[in-house]
C-alpha cells in the first residue's frame, strides 16, 4: 500500500495504552475491521491519530498471526464515503490498497470470492436470511442506533467463531461507539478498547 503521509504506528501510545491496543487473550485470534477503522487504514481521510491507533492494531494482529476480515456491506460504504468526497484517493486507488491488503472481504462468513453452493446442506445462509439475522439484532437491542454494515461485521464475527474448528477470540477494530456497543452484547472484544477517538460509555480499563 501506498499512502501520502508519513505512519508512525508508536505515535498511537501517545493516547492509549499497549493494553487497550493489544489482543488481551492467548491462542488463534480474528480481527475484524469496521468503517472507520478501514478508512483510517487504507486511506489518508482520517487523522494522523487515528491511523497511528489503527496501524499499531494491524501491527500486532500480524505479529500474532490473526485472521483479518471485514464485509462487503463495511467496503461498500467505505467506497461510498471515499467517491462523495475529494480525496486524492480515488475509489481505484481504495481498490488497489484492498486488494494488496491482506484482509478477507467475507459475506456471510464465508469470502465473497468463494461461489455459491447449491448444496441444501450448505452452512451458508441466503441473503434473505442474512437480512432476518439482522433483524433480529434490531429486535434484540432496540437501545443501539447501530447500522445495517455495522451489524454485518458481528454476525460475521459469530459466525466465525461459530464455525471455527479450534478456539479462537474474535476482536472488532472500531472507532464508532454504536458497533463497540453493539459488539460488548456479543461478548466481542473491541480494540481500541478505550480511546479518546471513540465516544464510548461505560468502558474503563
Amino acid at each position: 500500500m501506498t499512502l501520502s503521509r508519513d505512519r508512525i504506528a508508536d505515535q498511537a501510545l501517545e493516547c492509549h495504552t499497549v493494553d487497550a491496543l493489544e489482543f488481551g487473550h492467548a491462542g488463534p485470534a480474528v480481527l475484524g475491521v469496521g468503517k472507520e477503522a478501514l478508512l483510517s487504514r487504507l486511506t489518508t481521510r482520517r487523522s494522523q491519530e487515528h491511523q497511528a491507533a489503527i496501524d499499531y492494531i494491524f501491527r500486532h494482529a500480524q505479529e500474532r498471526n490473526a485472521y483479518v476480515y471485514t464485509t462487503t456491506h463495511v467496503l461498500a460504504e467505505v467506497i461510498g464515503t471515499i467517491r462523495s468526497g475529494t480525496d486524492q484517493h480515488t475509489v481505484n486507488d481504495f481498490w488497489g490498497n484492498i486488494q494488496e491488503s491482506s484482509i478477507a472481504i467475507l459475506e456471510d462468513g464465508r469470502s465473497w470470492t468463494d461461489s455459491p453452493s447449491d448444496d441444501e446442506h450448505s452452512p451458508f445462509r441466503s441473503s434473505f436470511e442474512q437480512f432476518r439475522y439482522l433483524q433480529k439484532l434490531y429486535d434484540e437491542n432496540p437501545e443501539i442506533d447501530f447500522k445495517f454494515h455495522e451489524g454485518t461485521l458481528v454476525l460475521n464475527g459469530i459466525l466465525l467463531e461459530e464455525r471455527a474448528s479450534d478456539a479462537r477470540t474474535v476482536y472488532i477494530a472500531t472507532f464508532d461507539g454504536a458497533l463497540a456497543s453493539l459488539a460488548d452484547i456479543y461478548e466481542i472484544d473491541v480494540l481500541p478498547y478505550v480511546t479518546p477517538l471513540r465516544k464510548d460509555t461505560n468502558r474503563s480499563l
